[in-house]
């Protein structure tokens, strides 16, 4: 770590920081050792020492080779291991690489993907939100990173020389600070201009060019139904506040926690909002402004931080546990309240209060006989 303490030692660091090459050379361009698969030759000299085609050629642990032919044209395919094995890429001798595999695999081979793609092919991954991943070619994020980096690097330069007087500790920390995180904001800021992973993404493998890259999904309301479902929703978040301010929960709370007393913590029972019971009792409830006591004891049976009740909630938990939920269960429910006019990307928030212990589900008819 370097020392500064004037600013003339800053203007004298960063410029040797732009002036070499330490910097400009991007994470994903790791050719392994020269065993990366570069084009479609090299994927065909991999394949060649291949001794039984049926099974393949392995590539790396998560990664193996399989010949195919589409088209009449020979290919050559990357399969992905780890829950059976999937088609995760092709290549085809004019040296476009179509990517395959559906997004929920990618998703469930999210750490072989993300962390070790580029070793082996041309190209790196990276999560964007909950389902969304971004691919990008080597190619394209090195000569984006060589030149983020150059201009940010003489934006500091000009920066710290137009700054007038002695620089203060704090300031020259800053100034360094934007130094270190560079690697990572330039990155960060490349990925997310990348384009969405989709099944059928194509590159070209040499020039690192997408051939078929498609806008983002974004949603789009209706604004007369929007308009609606945000009054209704507000009018139904009043009213529970309304009951939290006055405690009308402690009763129900009272109950429910005086029953998970006779039971193993493991047993607690809480709904699973992302079924279509629980979720249509909510809808309804909104609709009309209703609190029904299934409804309520629902709510009070769901922690507003994580899935584990260690301790009695009070009111004011049922509140914040409210808000979670409309706020994890929003696009489902505006979905049935029919404010989308085109739909996008859904992260599925809801899913989060699935389990697969069926027994841990509180159903309805449960919660009206506490």
């Amino acid at each position: 770590m370097t020392m500064i303490k004037t600013k003339q030692q800053l203007i004298d660091y960063i410029t040797e920081e732009y002036e070499g090459d330490r910097l400009l050379r991007a994470w994903c361009l790791d050719d392994n050792n020269g065993r990366r698969l570069d084009n479609y030759h090299m994927f065909a000299e991999h394949f060649r020492r291949c001794r039984d085609k049926a099974k393949g050629r392995k590539v790396s642990s998560a990664f193996r080779m399989f010949s195919t032919v589409q088209q009449g044209v020979k290919c050559y395919d990357l399969h992905i291991d780890g829950y059976g094995s999937n088609p995760f890429m092709r290549i085809t001798p004019d040296n476009i690489v179509e990517f395959v595999a559906t997004p929920d695999i990618v998703v469930q081979h999210a750490q072989s993907v993300v962390s070790s793609v580029h070793r082996w092919i041309p190209f790196c991954f990276e999560r964007h939100r909950k389902g969304l991943y971004r691919v990008c070619s080597s190619q394209y994020f090195n000569k984006e990173y060589i030149h983020n980096t150059k201009t940010n690097f003489k934006q500091l330069k000009e920066d710290a020389e137009n700054y007038v007087g002695e620089m203060p500790e704090s300031v020259i920390n800053k100034f360094q600070g934007a130094c270190w995180r560079n690697g990572w904001t330039t990155s960060s800021k490349i990925m997310r201009e990348s384009p969405a992973y989709f099944q059928g993404i194509k590159f070209n493998i040499l020039t690192g060019e997408c051939l078929n890259r498609r806008p983002d999904d974004k949603f789009i309301e209706k604004p007369k139904q929007r308009k609606e479902w945000r009054q209704a929703l507000a009018k139904f978040k009043r009213g529970i506040r309304a009951r939290a301010k006055i405690r009308a929960f402690d009763p129900l709370i009272e109950k429910m926690w005086a029953e998970r007393q006779t039971q193993n913590h493991y047993h607690w029972k809480q709904p699973d909002w992302s079924s279509d019971s629980w979720m249509s009792l909510l809808e309804q409830s909104i609709r009309d402004n209703k609190f029904p006591k299934e409804l309520l004891l629902g709510l009070c049976t769901t922690p507003p931080t994580g899935y584990y009740q260690s301790e009695k909630p009070t009111s004011n938990d049922v509140y914040k546990s409210t808000c979670k939920i409309l706020n994890d269960c929003s696009t489902e429910l505006r979905r049935r309240f029919d404010v989308f006019e085109k739909e996008g990307h859904d992260e599925r928030r809801q899913d989060k209060y699935y389990t697969y212990h069926e027994s841990r589900n509180l159903t309805i008819e449960e919660a009206g006989k506490i």
